[in-house]
């Protein structure tokens, strides 16, 4: 009995075309994310969090909130 392409669980890993259609859906969020200003308004948000002085001390860019938001995309597109 051979098994075909299974991961530890056995289950099968996705299709190319899962795969395409994910990143496909993956990269409108990130278009849209960028067009509304969510991640603008995120970091107007994150400045009300904590004063400049603080954010300085614990090592937090000042438009920290904008490039976490890039990186939940990325990450999304690496592990497809």
């Amino acid at each position: 009995m051979k098994r075909e392409n299974a991961n530890s669980t056995g289950q099968r890993p996705p299709s190319p075309r899962v795969a395409l259609l994910a990143a496909m859906l993956v990269f409108v969020l990130y278009v849209t994310y960028v067009s509304t200003g969510t991640g603008q308004a995120l970091y107007l948000a994150s400045k009300e969090w904590l004063p400049y002085d603080n954010r300085q001390h614990f090592g937090m860019s000042k438009r920290f909130m904008l490039r976490y938001g890039h990186v939940v995309f990325l990450f999304l597109l690496l592990i497809l």
